[in-house]
């Protein structure tokens, strides 16, 4: 069913997902999808236009047969799309409804001035004529002209795919959707809301996208080889009952049956189901996941890296020490320093710990011109009125023969100094200090590493500071041996560029890695659009959010490997719904080929075929969706499937044929065999992971439902047990025969048993 809806989808996977962080720049909060929109989307499908088709055959079949067999056939074809209808609108609901909650908690606010005042305000609430005051980080939310610019710098790569930013100055033009990298300034807003360029673009990307993963690529294909594999049965089948003269209404029920049978109707409806609860799931903690394919994403991760200022530590900076490298007092360089980052006006945690500096005399500087800090400068820089300089940045850049004192090599440091030039600085460079940084560690990040190697993960430190300082908070956490070298699946990369983040995170993903990559800030951009999932951390700047896949909101940090787990949850249940589909489509093939070699008595119809789909599949893939708590892993999804496809189909072609070995007075009867080959699917269903608990809880499941359909055959013939059994088709069971259907099922059962069990024993060898 969503096969076809999405497969355009998949082929503009990329563009969608850019159109969804414009329209999350201008209405962060995805709109709300009624109650009306969801049932329409689960009942307009390609697959119920199928069983329309499937509906008037039947319907064409009773008013020629005049048959009113073919009448409650089509009622049972009815009641199952009706009822799959039913599980879809009721878990997408749940899902959507989950997300939206979660988007709302993820509010993406900013500064405007108002009618004189300044005020702070959600993105969705600027109107034409607001004023929107940007820092660092922000994101422009409607489009307008610059009003103020203080060294302003924006990029525009969301829009435009230019990567380097550009400096903007009074007057120009900007659209929603510009970040501002550096410096600070102002726009006047002449378009907000769907008015805007950036709105246009995401017309079509206004909630949760359900575009298809590469599993659920794969459950397609599936789909599709099932519906090629049923359609090419059914005309078979037809052309040779013609040629015999042989199309009377019993054969034409047994075709319908194995046609619908064989079409998987709630299998890709099942797979994006289990995708969305564990989206909904996800989001309770405060995590909020942009696509369901990150998911999927998630559950494959065999690395993960990390920027290391505010993700491994947290974003506040506090001056450790302040060491002099000219004749000036601490005092001096401290009143110095504080001046300079007030002068800066930037709130980036260095200069924030700048401004809390205690000073004796609070100096001031006459500043005229001000260059901001970027991830590709590592400066930022001040002139004053008499025409000097003052800059802070990397001792690396700004005097690479300057050694960092020993007592200091491993701690985070800047140099402060003065410079008569910028354009060839090095020359003129003229050291003061310099300032020690002591970053605040994140409480859990020594856990999470922790916890990330206990899953075999390997984790990468990737920073734009020297390795010294990267070392110390590694040796914080835990990740460094007695004699201060790195432990075994922890690699650190220091003095890097936001471009070289990116392509290290693309060595690896050339190298057969699935890449996680966790930031917070402008220059992890490039990263987090690079890596097969982005996590943007708590508290991360709201573009990083935006581009992130996944957006730790109200979560912390520590939340990452049960992250994992719960995507590796969602992959194995996505594999169970697969067998369990597949393995009914094999086993009433097998059927319907015993039967046609006169092996077995002709025993499906469409009726029978829709009680196993209820009992044996639909039932269990709604209990697996929810509660399955298994992580195995998913090493070649298509072996598995075949592997338990071929089992159930033996275990269940055995089990029918040895109901005619059963010592019957009145002769095995198709129901008898009908009922072999129920007991034997329903035993298969244990089987369909190793994870102990799942085992447990689908034998449970599995026996409920044999006893189930038991008690309706031993019940009094009251009026409703009899219409059950009526439309099931389930012949009257007393003496002999009944004894015949417990003796079958109970077969079957210990068949079926014994055929997965020694296949279990076998492969542990």
């Amino acid at each position: 069913m969503q096969k076809f809806n999405t497969r355009c989808c998949c082929r503009r996977l990329e563009a969608e997902a850019q159109a969804r962080t414009y329209l999350s720049v201008v209405s962060p909060t995805p709109a709300n999808r009624s109650l009306r929109s969801i049932i329409l989307s689960n009942t307009f499908t390609p697959f119920n236009a199928l069983n329309v088709v499937l509906l008037a055959a039947l319907a064409a079949v009773y008013i020629w047969k005049q048959d009113v067999r073919f009448l409650l056939d089509a009622v049972g074809v009815v009641l199952s799309v009706i009822s799959n209808n039913i599980l879809a609108v009721a878990q997408e609901v749940r899902a959507h409804r989950a997300v939206e909650r979660a988007a709302r908690a993820l509010r993406h606010t900013v500064m405007v001035e108002r009618n004189g005042q300044r005020l702070t305000a959600d993105s969705d609430e600027v109107v034409v004529g607001d004023t929107v005051v940007l820092a660092p980080g922000s994101i422009l939310p409607g489009d307008g002209n610059v009003v103020t610019s203080a060294a302003l710098e924006i990029d525009t790569s969301m829009l435009t795919g230019e990567a380097a930013p550009h400096a903007c100055g009074v007057g120009d033009a900007l659209m929603a959707g510009s970040v501002c990298v550096a410096g600070s300034g102002s726009v006047r807003v002449t378009s907000a809301g769907a008015d805007t360029a950036a709105a246009h673009i995401a017309q079509s990307a206004s909630h949760l996208s359900l575009a298809t993963s590469p599993m659920q690529r794969r459950i397609n294909r599936l789909f599709e080889a099932s519906f090629v594999l049923a359609v090419a049965i059914a005309v078979i089948d037809l052309v040779f009952r013609l040629q015999r003269h042989d199309l009377d209404a019993d054969a034409i029920r047994q075709t319908a049956a194995i046609v619908l049978g064989l079409i998987p109707e709630g299998l890709v409806l099942f797979s994006t189901v289990t995708f969305a609860l564990c989206v909904a799931r996800v989001a309770k903690v405060g995590v909020f996941a942009q696509h369901l394919s990150s998911i999927e994403h998630l559950a494959s991760v065999t690395d993960v890296c990390f920027d290391k200022t505010g993700t491994l530590t947290e974003r506040r900076t506090s001056v450790a020490a302040i060491v002099p490298l000219a004749d000036l007092s601490q005092q001096q360089l401290a009143s110095t320093l504080r001046a300079f980052a007030v002068g800066m006006d930037d709130a980036q945690p260095t200069m924030r710990a700048l401004q809390e500096l205690h000073v004796d005399h609070a100096e001031t500087l006459n500043i005229v011109d001000r260059i901001p800090f970027t991830s590709q400068r590592r400066f930022s820089a001040v002139r004053e009125g008499s025409g000097d300089w003052y800059v802070l940045g990397s001792g690396h850049v700004l005097a690479p023969g300057v050694k960092i004192p020993a007592a200091h090599s491993t701690d985070r440091v800047v140099m402060f100094g003065r410079a008569s030039s910028i354009d060839g600085m090095q020359a003129s460079f003229r050291p003061l200090c310099w300032v020690v940084l002591d970053d605040t560690m994140r409480d859990d990040a020594a856990r999470l590493l922790r916890d990330l190697d206990a899953s075999h993960i390997d984790v990468h430190v990737l920073t734009g500071d020297a390795p010294e300082s990267a070392l110390r908070v590694l040796s914080r956490v835990g990740r460094l041996d007695s004699a201060g070298v790195l432990l075994p699946r922890t690699y650190l990369k220091a003095r890097m560029f936001p471009s070289d983040k990116q392509v290290y995170v693309s060595a690896l993903q050339d190298g057969g890695h699935h890449v996680a990559f966790v930031g917070d800030g402008i220059n992890d951009i490039p990263a987090l659009r690079e890596a097969h999932v982005g996590i943007a951390a708590p508290d991360a700047a709201p573009v990083a959010q935006h581009v992130a896949d996944i957006v730790l909101d109200a979560a912390s940090i520590g939340v990452l490997p049960s992250l994992i787990y719960e995507g590796r949850i969602t992959m194995r249940t996505i594999m169970h719904i697969a067998k369990i589909f597949l393995a009914k489509n094999a086993v009433l093939l097998i059927a319907a080929l015993l039967a046609a070699a006169s092996w077995t008595p002709a025993m499906l119809t469409p009726r029978r075929g829709g009680l196993i789909a209820i009992l044996a599949v639909a039932i269990p893939s709604t209990v697996l969706a929810a509660r399955s708590r298994s992580d195995t892993a998913v090493r070649s999804a298509y072996r598995e499937i075949a592997r338990y496809c071929g089992l159930t189909s033996l275990a269940a072609a055995l089990s029918v044929l040895a109901t005619g070995t059963l010592p019957s007075a009145t002769g095995i009867t198709a129901f008898t065999t009908y009922s072999a080959l129920l007991a034997s699917v329903l035993a298969s269903l244990p089987y369909v992971d190793t994870h102990a608990p799942t085992r447990r809880m689908i034998a449970r499941f599995a026996t409920g439902a044999a006893a189930l359909f038991l008690g309706v055959l031993l019940a009094p013939s009251l009026p409703p047990v009899e219409w059950v059994r009526v439309f099931f088709e389930m012949d009257t069971m007393q003496g002999a025969a009944l004894q015949d259907v417990l003796l079958g099922m109970t077969l079957s059962a210990l068949i079926t048993t014994g055929i997965h069990s020694t296949a279990a024993r076998w492969q542990k060898r």
